[in-house]
């Protein structure tokens, strides 16, 4: 299909003409009227919230990425090498799968500050969202770390970082199939910490890399029973029993429960109070992790008029580098859905691009924001700007 602007709509109307299915009985299966399924499919609305991809998705029963188009084809040779390195990681895990990897066929022993070393490299990438860099290191690191787990006193910890880190390569670019194996092989590593902090961070990975209606509800389901099973306190299990209510939160927003969304996130707010600001797990829990993800959430659910207000108390300069660039997505894309505010909405965009250009490009969602603010856009300065991040993604302006 063509790589238009109206990327969801113009997938939708082609996987429904091949299911036989008219608009309105779509619309009935998937909970929406015909006439706004109709203004999607014309390009003339953007498909903003999860739980709208994954309701069309089950209606017509096919993966949300094929109405999301992901993984997106890179465009720039430092996307194309982030993309490159996923397709190593699955041979990685095939050799790690097939008992293949041992410390002699990844280059020797090595000692633990010498992983150390390699994984906090990673980590820098990884945190920096520069897929470029992460892929350049990470289909050799993971099966190095692998090979010493049950070897080396403080390895297995070094190898559930690095499956974080390959998770989020293979999550952020699109690929939901690598990040579902490598979610598994976090948690089987968890596991055998006997750390219940750190199983409860794989449960809230694994349950990151469930999409689809169905599948959204198997995820709440689980990180509700993985919190209930924790003893939060003010160190890692706390902060892990944060993040699995900020994931209830938006696993309730995906399926339509957004009654319970508040109760979650204040939940998590009050676990935050305890803990402060911490980084278990590699997932940054803490008082602004959680202004962030209220933010996030005021999006989903489609409370775009708080959006502004919200976003005024997030400590942005405090923030990680990944985790500013979500938050400026989130805050570009509520503002875009509001009239008057294309041009602001536009700047924040630009501002999450300049830090993390890989993740804004490969975001469908983002996408979705560009392509409906390129319809809306008049010949001005505003509009010379979307148009270079519309370029910058592939889209044409």
């Amino acid at each position: 299909m063509g790589d238009g602007p109206d990327l969801i709509g113009r997938r939708l109307r082609e996987v429904r003409a091949w299911r036989g299915l008219s608009l309105r009985a779509t619309a009935e299966l998937a909970g929406l009227s015909a006439s706004y399924l109709s203004r999607i499919e014309r390009g003339e609305r953007p498909v903003e919230r999860r739980s709208t991809v994954e309701a069309l998705a089950g209606a017509l029963r096919v993966a949300p990425t094929e109405l999301t188009g992901r993984p997106v084809a890179p465009h720039t040779p430092g996307e194309s090498e982030g993309h490159a390195a996923v397709e190593d990681l699955r041979g990685a895990l095939r050799d790690i799968e097939l008992d293949a990897v041992t410390p002699e066929s990844t280059g020797g022993l090595r000692t633990l500050p010498e992983l150390r070393h390699d994984v906090d490299r990673a980590a820098a990438a990884s945190f920096a969202c520069d897929y470029r860099c992460l892929g350049a290191v990470l289909p050799d690191l993971l099966p190095r770390v692998w090979a010493h787990a049950g070897r080396i006193d403080g390895a297995r910890t070094l190898l559930i970082e690095c499956l974080f880190h390959a998770f989020y390569l293979a999550k952020d670019l699109g690929y939901r199939d690598v990040g579902w194996s490598i979610a598994g092989h976090l948690h089987r590593a968890a596991e055998a910490t006997d750390d219940p902090a750190w199983v409860a961070i794989a449960d809230y990975m694994r349950a990151e890399a469930m999409v689809g209606a169905h599948a959204r509800t198997r995820a709440l389901e689980a990180v509700v029973r993985s919190a209930d099973a924790l003893t939060p306190d003010a160190g890692p299990a706390g902060q892990a029993y944060g993040m699995l209510r900020l994931s209830a939160a938006l696993q309730s927003a995906a399926t339509g429960a957004v009654d319970v969304v508040p109760d979650y996130l204040a939940e998590a707010a009050d676990i935050s109070r305890h803990t402060g600001d911490g980084n278990f797990g590699g997932q940054h829990f803490g008082p602004r992790n959680v202004a962030v993800w209220r933010v996030a959430m005021a999006v989903e659910v489609g409370e775009i008029d708080r959006v502004p207000e919200l976003a005024e108390a997030v400590d942005v300069e405090a923030l990680p580098l990944g985790r500013r660039a979500w938050f400026l997505m989130d805050v570009g894309r509520g503002l875009a859905a509001q009239r008057g505010r294309e041009t602001v909405a536009v700047d924040t965009l630009r501002q999450a691009e300049e830090l993390a250009p890989q993740l804004v490009h490969a975001n469908p969602f983002v996408r979705e924001t560009v392509a409906d603010l390129l319809r809306r856009a008049r010949r001005d300065a505003g509009g010379r700007e979307l148009r270079g991040i519309a370029y910058r993604m592939g889209m044409g302006a």
